[in-house]
Order: C-alpha cells, then sequence, then structure tokens
C-alpha cells in the first residue's frame, strides 16, 4: 500500500470538494497544493477559488467559502 503524502491527501479531499462546487457548471480546473506566500496564511495554500472566479466572475472568497463548506477536513488536519 503506497502512503501518501499531506499535499497529496489534501489535493484529493480538495478535488472531492471541487467537483461537488462545479457539479452544476463544470469547469476544468488544475488543483495545485502550494506552500502559501505568507506562513501565517498556513502550511498549504491553493490558487482554485482565484481560478473559479475569473471564470466565473465572483468573488474569490465567497468561492474559497463555499469549497470550505463542502470540504471534508481529514483527519490529519487539527482546525
Amino acid at each position: 500500500m503506497k502512503k501518501t503524502t499531506i499535499p497529496e491527501q489534501l489535493k484529493s479531499t480538495l478535488q472531492t470538494s471541487l467537483q461537488n462546487f462545479v457539479n452544476k457548471t463544470f469547469f476544468e480546473i488544475p488543483v495545485i497544493i502550494e506552500d502559501p506566500k505568507d506562513s501565517a496564511h498556513g502550511d498549504y495554500a491553493s490558487p482554485v477559488a482565484f481560478e473559479l472566479a475569473k471564470q466565473l466572475q465572483k468573488n474569490p472568497r465567497e468561492i474559497a467559502e463555499t469549497i470550505a463548506g463542502q470540504f471534508k477536513k481529514p483527519i490529519f488536519i487539527s482546525q
């Protein structure tokens, strides 16, 4: 059995949440997990909400909050 890294697990979880979010209007959005520019923003970041905001002409914060509401928090995330 292959062990997955935390970024790989986050990417998989984010992909699932993203599929739920864009189910009605499908867009090809690459799911990227990266280090945030400011470490005060956490250990990992993803530009997914910004990419969707461009395509949907919506506020990226609203999109991020909607996706986060559907995000199934993995057991290794403490907050």
